[in-house]
């Protein structure tokens, strides 16, 4: 296909086996690399040196295999999506991207590792040298994303079993309201959908059903502001003359629009039914 997906691995993969083997499965072409001191890569794992081999494959992506950046969709997988988080905000006109099972900060894992006595330590340390936030990227990129957030996942969920703490959660919290700032405009907006994010299958589809019954207007209100809006850029002001009624609709529907669940732990290979191309919502 013309479109061209590069993957980003996580600490527990590798490229030849790792998670392009999804999206080849979906026919598209497909860019793997493993990142430093990973594999027969060379150097070592660092944020810097992380950063610097994405902008390499990107730049061989472009300039070798003559991909168009408008082409380019990332897609990443648990810490790996910080070196697709910076290619984002950095190639700007990339197509999209797809974040399997990726963190909103690094220290709260790093924390939850460690012995409770050492936490500032563990602070001080990350924050001076390994100072992973992909919330504060995601902020900086105006481009089409979605999550995966897996519900068992015992290294993202920070309570186990207890997708309520699992940190693409933290993700959504920030990014819906800064991109929506009329949706998620006071705090029973913000409590509906952090509500909703948090809930089970069963009990958000009750949820869903009670405040989203015609999902088609909702999709058709959104395709009319893309048409009457078509340069990507957030803050948006859609929604600013919505009724109470329809902010709590889109409350809900938007979160629809960029997460989705799989039930599986963490290094469960992602099936092809769950990859797609992102695309712009609002």
């Amino acid at each position: 296909r013309q479109t061209l997906v590069i993957t980003c691995e996580g600490n527990a993969g590798f490229y030849e086996v790792g998670s392009m083997m999804t999206p080849i499965e979906a026919g598209f072409s497909v860019l793997g690399w493993n990142r430093p001191g990973f594999g027969e890569s060379s150097g070592y794992p660092g944020a810097l040196s992380e950063v610097n081999a994405i902008d390499a494959v990107i730049r061989y992506a472009i300039e070798e295999l003559h991909f168009p950046i408008n082409d380019i969709v990332v897609f990443a997988w648990s810490i790996g999506g910080y070196a697709a988080n910076w290619a984002a905000v950095n190639y700007p006109n990339i197509r999209g991207l797809v974040l399997d099972a990726i963190f909103d900060d690094v220290l709260p894992l790093a924390q939850r590792r460690m012995p409770t006595f050492i936490s500032k330590f563990v602070e001080k340390t990350i924050r001076n040298y390994l100072n992973l936030n992909n919330i504060q990227l995601i902020k900086r990129y105006n481009g089409p994303f979605y999550l995966v957030r897996r519900t068992f996942d015992e290294m993202m969920n920070l309570i186990p079993a207890k997708v309520s703490t699992n940190c693409a959660n933290e993700i959504l919290f920030s990014i819906l309201p800064h991109r929506y700032p009329f949706i998620y405009n006071d705090a029973q907006m913000l409590t509906l959908m952090k509500r909703y994010i948090c809930l089970k299958k069963l009990k958000k589809k009750k949820l869903l059903d009670q405040y989203c019954s015609d999902t088609d207007a909702l999709k058709r209100q959104c395709e009319r502001y893309r048409v009457e809006h078509p340069v990507r850029s957030y803050p948006c002001n859609f929604g600013e003359n919505f009724s109470i009624d329809e902010r709590q609709s889109f409350a809900i529907y938007l979160v629809n629009q960029y997460l989705v669940d799989f039930d599986a732990q963490h290094c469960t290979p992602l099936p092809v039914t769950l990859f797609h191309l992102p695309t712009r919502c609002v």
